[in-house]
């Protein structure tokens, strides 16, 4: 996943919440609602998040991925060069889900069904 100053809508047209339909290079493209500094997105620059698979074994050093990201984002905003990214980690896409969504009382629904990647950093079965 990374985390991308770049103005998507203003240079390519982009909508805050946008998906690259692609066999191979899919892509979740999301706006924050944040500037590049975290702030409510005013007048600076708009921070947003791109989310793509890569196959797992890929060299996962900083500098691999961080180089991967490069070309990849490029692919999705016809090879312009004036992003930048804050943000770069492996994100891993799986499906793992609870074994019953209820039991006696107790009910998990939506998001609280599933792990997620973040999730994986801090879960010892991931």
């Amino acid at each position: 996943m990374l985390q991308v100053i770049y103005n998507f809508v203003k240079e390519n047209g982009f909508k805050p919440l946008d998906f690259t339909v692609h066999p191979k290079d899919w892509a979740v493209i999301a706006y924050t609602g944040e500037d590049a500094d975290g702030m409510p997105h005013e007048s600076g620059q708009p921070q947003w998040r791109v989310a793509y698979v890569e196959p797992s074994d890929l060299p996962d050093s900083k500098e691999e991925i961080l180089h991967r990201a490069h070309e990849r984002l490029q692919r999705y905003i016809k090879g312009r060069k004036d992003f930048r990214i804050t943000r770069a980690e492996p994100y891993w896409l799986h499906q793992r889900c609870a074994a019953q969504a209820r039991k006696g009382r107790v009910l998990l629904a939506g998001d609280a069904l599933h792990v997620s990647s973040r999730d994986c950093k801090t879960t010892p079965m991931c």
